[in-house]
């Protein structure tokens, strides 16, 4: 009798373990409840944030027509200073929207992060409901059939205390089951984290960029004005004057690089090209930031042309490295005008690196992939940077068959 009471006592504090994991479960529902008004009100700021940035995508969007009604004019002052406006005004619009999408994502990144450690939370107490629920059931298994059915006063309750195994059972089967769930749920949670940080980083890389054009936009704009001194007829006269220093240094590289390569059509310069092969192009700086792109219809000085190359932003006298092995058909460092470096590359390509304040190789020159050429520039009114530009920055080109082609399809 001894036996089958102590047999009745473990069933019974097993029992009251699992009842013990079903509180702590309630009181943690409790505190869940609290928190949810938390998550609501998370979420509406979210959504608050999300209406914002639509609202001044609708605003950009209109700004956007107008440049482009505009810019289907004719060129004069007037036109170009509302078109310079426009540009302004919808980079303004679009810094806000950035920056408030860098709000939304950190707010999203908060709800994730609260998410996780909720779901981390409900792993605890479902693998704490698990145990709970495979010891009790194991500790009945250690008995025998007689001696649990001696443990209880009348044989009805014996059989109750089957029942509710049979039920504490299926309840342990659910409960794999869901802990399973919450598992796969929480490592989706932590990818989507990983997504969002990701978002956030590309986002700040691209308010970074929004700003720098938004400075080279009221540069130029300020340009503008200052030269032409508001008068339409100094606009006219500016206006041909850089489309003529523009065509002049387009015919300077198309004639350079021919020049060069008739130069080199047989012999051993000629073979040392070839054994480079097709070039496979790097970036010629560490850059990733474009703030102008090939033909770009945004390019502040469309006006006067199309924009042949990429704009890559980066800091005045950084090192611009070639972007694959070839010879140096054009190395041109002046301090009164446009100083860029020309190398040509086997199979028709070409390579051309603009704006550049120094250049650190001359003409004919074999220059092998990654080495540096000059250093960058862009400063307006600084040496080698040129008329025609807004800021620091790299100007790079890709040629082939002597035709401009976009850089990004070969980086």
């Amino acid at each position: 009798m001894h036996h089958a009471y102590f047999l009745r006592f473990r069933l019974e504090r097993a029992t009251w373990g699992v009842v013990a994991v079903f509180l702590f479960i309630f009181v943690f529902s409790a505190a869940q409840a609290q928190n949810t008004t938390s998550f609501n009100a998370l979420k509406d700021t979210i959504e608050q944030k999300k209406d914002s940035i639509e609202r001044i995508k609708r605003e950009i969007g209109t700004y956007e027509q107008s440049i482009r009604l505009r810019q289907a004019q004719a060129a004069s002052l007037s036109n170009q200073i509302l078109i310079l406006n426009d540009q302004i005004q919808r980079l303004e619009l679009s810094v806000r929207a950035t920056e408030e999408e860098i709000e939304t994502v950190g707010l999203e990144i908060t709800e994730t992060e609260r998410l996780i450690a909720e779901r981390e939370r409900a792993l605890l107490l479902k693998r704490a409901e698990l145990a709970a629920g495979i010891r009790n059931l194991w500790q009945r298994e250690q008995a025998g059939d007689l001696d649990i059915l001696l443990a209880y006063d009348t044989v009805s309750d014996y059989f109750n205390d089957l029942e509710n195994v049979e039920q504490l059972q299926a309840h342990v089967g659910d409960t794999v089951r869901e802990f399973e769930r919450l598992r796969k749920d929480a490592e989706l949670t932590h990818e989507t984290l990983t997504a969002k940080q990701q978002e956030l980083e590309t986002l700040r890389a691209e308010l970074d960029t929004q700003q720098f054009n938004l400075s080279s936009q009221r540069t130029v704009k300020a340009q503008v004005l200052v030269d032409t001194r508001r008068s339409e007829t100094q606009y006219q006269k500016q206006l041909r004057q850089a489309k003529q220093e523009q065509a002049a240094a387009e015919a300077e590289v198309v004639s350079v690089e021919k020049k060069l390569r008739e130069t080199i059509k047989e012999g051993a310069r000629l073979e040392r090209l070839r054994a480079l092969g097709a070039p496979n192009f790097t970036w010629p700086i560490a850059s990733r930031t474009i703030t102008a792109y090939f033909h770009d219809p945004d390019y502040p000085y469309r006006y006067v042309f199309e924009h042949p190359a990429i704009d890559i932003a980066t800091k005045q006298g950084t090192p611009v490295r070639a972007a694959a092995g070839g010879y140096v058909a054009k190395a041109k460092g002046v301090c009164n005008g446009y100083a860029y470096v020309m190398i040509i590359h086997d199979q028709g390509y070409a390579t051309v690196y603009g704006h550049l304040s120094k250049v650190s190789v001359k003409d004919d020159d074999f220059v092998e992939q990654g080495q540096i050429i000059g250093l960058s520039g862009g400063m307006p009114r600084t040496c080698g940077s040129g008329n025609l530009t807004t800021g620091p920055h790299l100007h790079f080109e890709v040629r082939r068959e002597g035709l401009p082609m976009n850089p990004l399809d070969y980086l």
